[in-house]
């Protein structure tokens, strides 16, 4: 199963009065993992429950936030994602449709972003990679059960 790496980087805007995860005029940047294929809601929306590497800089100070589920939604209803936390407070970043069809598209997207306070970002999503050492493991394994079964024949 794929992953992807999402990265939210971005400024909040000058209203509101700061709280644990917003600061007037403050940059922030947020970045978590997620199944690339996620469980379709309705025809409008997408989502998981599996959120992986979570974290939150705010003015580059890293905040505690235990995120609980994610939901992108298509363009004519806001599209992007709410990021929900575990604290009650939900992220809302919207723009273009990245996911709400199950499969979450690799891109990098212009948002608005509307709640815990107004402000934009730059979303990053792209595919993880599968390490380099997993094929290459692999391999070696296929390797020595290949010479195993050859001394096994030689032997008998």
């Amino acid at each position: 199963m794929s992953t992807v790496d999402i990265t939210v980087d971005g400024v909040w805007g000058p209203q509101g009065s700061s709280s644990p995860y917003f600061a007037p005029n403050a940059p922030f940047v947020m970045n978590f993992d997620i199944p690339q294929q996620i469980t379709v809601l309705s025809l409008s929306t997408a989502g998981t429950t599996d959120i992986t590497n979570f974290s939150y800089l705010l003015n580059g100070q890293a905040i505690g936030a235990n995120p609980t589920n994610i939901v992108f939604y298509n363009e004519e209803n806001t599209g992007l994602f709410n990021l929900y936390l575990a604290s009650g407070t939900t992220f809302v970043l919207t723009g273009n449709d990245a996911g709400s069809k199950g499969q979450v598209i690799p891109g990098i997207y212009e948002a608005a972003v509307l709640l815990p306070a107004s402000g934009r970002a730059t979303v990053d999503i792209a595919v993880t990679p599968v390490p380099a050492t997993l094929p290459l493991f692999i391999g070696g394994l296929l390797l020595l059960a290949w010479f195993a079964k050859r001394s096994f024949i030689k032997a008998t």
